[in-house]
């Protein structure tokens, strides 16, 4: 994912599992106060709480993202229901 500089004001959240890793450029959580550059690898568990976003030359990123392992499939999921995944 390719993501445009600026500033990310939302404070966003998921209901699925999502890992970040930081191929070029860099990003900073503002409200963490943590600066992630090429080679930062995270993970997040669902209702994760992340951002805002201070993104001032844009960056390149590999997302991935599915369902709590640990948990039965929910077919209410966003990935499911947005299409932004595959039933596993």
């Amino acid at each position: 994912m390719f993501i445009l500089s600026g500033i990310c004001t939302d404070l966003l959240s998921h209901d699925f599992c999502e890992e970040v890793y930081i191929l070029e450029g860099f990003l900073t959580d503002v409200a963490k106060k943590l600066t992630m550059k090429a080679g930062y690898y995270g993970s997040r568990l669902p209702e994760m709480k992340h951002g805002p976003y201070d993104i001032p030359l844009g960056c390149v990123t590999v997302e991935i993202r599915y369902q709590d392992p640990s948990k039965p499939i929910s077919q209410q999921c966003t990935l499911l229901k947005n299409k932004l995944g595959a039933p596993r």
